[in-house]
């Protein structure tokens, strides 16, 4: 047995038994059992990597607009725990939990609330105990105001990658109901369910049901590939993505804008 070979069959054995830190780390970081994944697990109990990493489930940060900040000694006017189906029910305004599962569903990693979402239900799914870290979710006038990333990962666990678990549709999340006269001033955003992101990105570009922005180093006579490459699909030179073809007249700044694959 080789040096290789011995890390690997350790490692294997030692899942069996733990799942500490490091191990729950690099499931985040590789898809699939590997080499590369055994070697990282062994440096990192050795201290030689990832000595800084936070192994707690990903934050999304501001997911749905900024954060707003509430007046010093107020409190929220409620605090419920609730299902995600009771928070679908109850709050106005949450974006994109639809538009993420419909783009698992077809495969479609391209926009990167999607593949965001997807690390955050895998993390879960992993790690269901670490669920009770999460922050809560923040309604502003009975108005989505941050945590929709929260939201469409429980979604796309009930519905698609952990759809024959009842754990995620009787889990619940910790809700704050705020009232809009006790932030601190009213510099913050929502993103509006019917008007968000991904719908706007989806409605730009290549003509017909594929959607989406264009790939400028593929337009020809004012028809361009959309910017996302399909599996196996491979181009010449990197994309250059603009919203339409139109906007592709006009090259900016960009310091890869035409730059071929090395």
């Amino acid at each position: 047995m080789n040096r290789l070979e011995k890390i690997i069959n350790e490692v294997l054995s030692e899942e069996k038994e733990k799942r500490d830190r490091c191990l729950r780390i690099a499931d985040r970081k590789f898809d699939k059992p590997s080499a590369y994944k055994s070697g990282a697990v062994v440096r990192c109990r050795k201290g030689g990597i990832w000595k800084d990493l936070k192994e707690e489930v990903p934050q999304s940060g501001e997911s749905s607009g900024k954060p707003a900040q509430f007046k010093s000694g107020t409190k929220p006017e409620k605090i419920e725990n609730l299902t995600l189906d009771q928070i679908i029910q109850q709050v106005k305004g949450i974006p994109y939990y639809k538009d993420v599962l419909d783009d698992m569903k077809n495969e479609d990693e391209s926009w990167e609330v999607t593949k965001k979402v997807k690390e955050y239900a895998e993390y879960m799914k992993k790690n269901p105990s670490s669920l009770k870290n999460l922050p809560p979710i923040i309604v502003v006038d009975n108005k989505i105001q941050d945590g929709a990333h929260r939201i469409s990962s429980i979604y796309l666990l009930q519905n698609l990658l952990d759809s024959k678990n009842d754990f995620w549709k009787k889990l619940k999340l910790k809700v704050e109901f705020w009232n809009s006269k006790n932030l601190e001033n009213g510099d913050y955003t929502f993103l509006d369910e019917d008007e968000s992101l991904h719908k706007w990105f989806k409605r730009q570009g290549t003509s017909g049901k594929e959607g989406g922005w264009v790939d400028c180093n593929t337009c020809r006579d004012g028809k361009c590939k959309a910017c996302g490459r399909k599996k196996g699909e491979k181009r010449a030179k990197y994309p250059s993505c603009r919203p339409t073809a139109a906007q592709c007249k006009t090259p900016g700044k960009g310091k890869t804008w035409g730059k071929t694959k090395r």
